[in-house]
């Protein structure tokens, strides 16, 4: 069985929690392009019966944010760490918001998984320790 909720980004940390407290599992968080705006989905799954409900969060085309879901679930916070590496999603109050996957020489403000981002530019020597 797959259901699917679209719910503002205010809403998420109480659907998170709730659907954890129930025994799912989240096993995956997914941005999409869709038109002039970022969709994110967040997976959540339980069984048997096999049961999928998938989170769709709505995000403006401007400085994207989502409420970090880092202190309910582990993989939640990977996941909000790569998508910030590579579309530029702000996990609000994360943790641990340091890198994941984007290398100390990724030049700043550069997302290469947004529409706009073009060829890899120059890469600039590198900022730190990965």
């Amino acid at each position: 069985m797959r259901t699917v909720h679209e719910i503002p980004t205010s809403e998420l940390p109480q659907w998170a929690a709730e659907l954890l407290r129930d025994g799912h599992r989240l096993a995956l968080v997914a941005a999409h392009h869709d038109e002039d705006r970022i969709r994110v989905v967040y997976l959540f799954v339980a069984g048997p019966p096999d049961v999928r409900t998938e989170l769709h969060v709505l995000l403006g085309a401007g400085r994207p944010e989502v409420p970090t879901l880092a202190h309910l679930s582990f993989p939640a916070g990977r996941f909000e760490r790569e998508m910030r590496d590579l579309f530029g999603i702000v996990p609000l109050d994360h943790p641990m918001p340091r890198r994941l996957v984007r290398h100390f020489h990724w030049p700043r403000g550069w997302y290469p998984m947004l529409p706009d981002a073009g060829p890899p530019p120059p890469f600039a020597e590198q900022e730190g320790p990965y």
